[in-house]
């Protein structure tokens, strides 16, 4: 039975409490004859009983609630960066996310996650059949979708092996307001059985990036997160028997994004979602510039014209880690003037060697943004060319890889500067809407991801509506 409060008794700091829970912070009352004991926590004693304001508390561990007067138990995240707070020998402590059980366990050994998004990036309608009779009867039947025979994936999170699918479930009820069937798709991780709540919190945080990543939005929360614990005759079977929350998770749903299909859909990056996944694991994938919300990517302002160059940069050095393809000459010229500069910079002091080094780091083999952009067109013209020829054709541009990163160079630099006497740039603005394109298509090429993929996806996560020719 849900509820706004949760009471029990928990261990602290080797002191029973009583506990109040409102599904955000966490209040430890002790009994009276510990509450001095609790009090002396927080002070600290300067010499003859007198006692000042010690240093902030920080909770260290999960703290684990043994007895819980509304479920079965509750395991609580506390905010690591957060100090404990103390009102009257009550302790406060607030809380980023927490389980609720309703049932013993073997330990948690699967985590699913539920969203509207979920449902547009692997769409229960493969799940249905539908049949329509011509004496006006309409049947839809339910499909289980076998993946029996696919490849499992994984990825890892903290030496732990994850593997990752999704999936659709079937729920049927009896309740007169709601439809007696309903379809749900999830993203599933499995793992090996574990209590531990900071492993499934860093689980929580990569499946929420997941689906920011394939919305280009950060403006994503999951309504329901169900943790399974694996069936005592069979370790293969999972059965539900708890929920975590995060705390302060929620946003609006765009519903209108979902509608539209604003997504890149599971079957055309199927083969390199634990690519993604480990990428964001391993924090190697660019997410800085992802717009709050669709309405906010709608706007360009300074920090996300300068975000989006930004995530070009690094992807460019992923893409191409050797850097630009450059002729022989010029690579031996580089090599010279390298030694010259070392040699300069080893027999040199002060403001002089300074100047060296600096000239040893940003002049030799520097590459402007210009001529990355002229080398990422040429080599994924065959992928982003259609949707940059669109986007000038509609504004009566020319495609130019060679001007596009001129005016976004020049334009980025009037930002960084803070030349803001300086008039902006029209055309950039342009330029930097074909750059969203061309980073998912750095990206997603990366992955592994075919061509045509890559341009089904960017086609329908920026609604495109050009025609991609099979």
């Amino acid at each position: 039975m849900e509820t706004d409060i949760y009471t029990g008794t928990l261990t602290y700091k080797d002191v029973e409490f009583t506990f109040v829970f409102d599904k955000q912070e966490l209040r430890l009352v002790p009994s009276s004859d510990k509450s001095r004991e609790v009090d002396r926590w927080f002070l600290k004693a300067l010499g003859g009983g007198v006692y000042t304001m010690g240093d902030p508390i920080y909770v260290e561990t999960p703290l684990v609630s043994a007895k819980c007067n509304e479920c079965y138990q509750i395991i609580f995240l506390p905010s690591y960066h957060r100090s404990v707070g103390h009102i009257n020998s009550v302790v406060v402590i607030d809380i980023q996310a927490y389980i609720i059980y309703n049932s013993k366990g073997n330990g948690i050994k699967k985590i699913s996650f539920e969203c509207p998004e979920i449902n547009s990036i692997y769409s229960t309608r493969q799940a249905i059949e539908t049949k329509r009779y011509s004496d006006g009867v309409f049947e839809i039947k339910t499909l289980k979708i076998d993946t029996s025979n696919e490849e499992k994936q994984f990825f890892n999170v903290d030496g732990k092996d994850v593997e990752v699918y999704f999936d659709i479930i079937q729920k049927t009820t009896q309740e007169v307001i709601k439809p007696p069937l309903s379809l749900q798709s999830c993203m599933c991780f499995r793992f090996d059985p574990t209590y531990d709540i900071d492993f499934l919190y860093k689980l929580h945080q990569i499946a929420r990036c997941f689906v920011e990543y394939v919305c280009y939005r950060k403006d994503i929360f999951f309504q329901k997160i169900q943790i399974y614990t694996e069936a005592t005759d069979n370790a293969k079977m999972t059965f539900q028997n708890g929920e975590f929350f995060v705390v302060g998770d929620k946003a609006p749903i765009d519903e209108q994004s979902i509608k539209d299909g604003r997504c890149i859909k599971h079957y055309y990056i199927a083969e390199a979602e634990t690519s993604i996944l480990t990428a964001i694991a391993e924090n190697t994938l660019y997410m800085r510039h992802l717009p709050e919300s669709r309405e906010a990517g709608q706007h360009i302002n300074a920090a996300r014209f300068v975000m989006i160059t930004a995530a070009f940069e690094w992807e460019f050095k992923k893409l191409y880690p050797s850097g630009l393809r450059r002729k022989d000459a010029s690579i031996k010229a580089d090599e010279t003037a390298t030694q010259v500069l070392t040699t300069l910079i080893s027999e040199s002091k002060g403001k002089l060697k300074e100047l060296y080094k600096s000239l040893l780091k940003n002049g030799i083999g520097f590459a402007p943004l210009q001529a990355k952009m002229v080398q990422t067109g040429k080599d994924l013209d065959s992928i982003i060319s259609p949707f940059g020829k669109y986007l000038c054709a509609i504004n009566k541009k020319e495609l130019n890889y060679s001007k596009m990163g001129e005016r976004l160079a020049s334009q980025r630099n009037h930002y960084a500067h803070g030349d803001l006497d300086e008039d902006f740039i029209g055309d950039s603005l342009l330029d930097l809407i074909f750059l969203e394109r061309i980073l998912y298509a750095m990206q997603l090429k990366r992955f592994g991801v075919s061509e045509k993929n890559i341009q089904h996806s960017i086609n329908d996560l920026f609604h495109c509506n050009i025609a991609i020719k099979e």
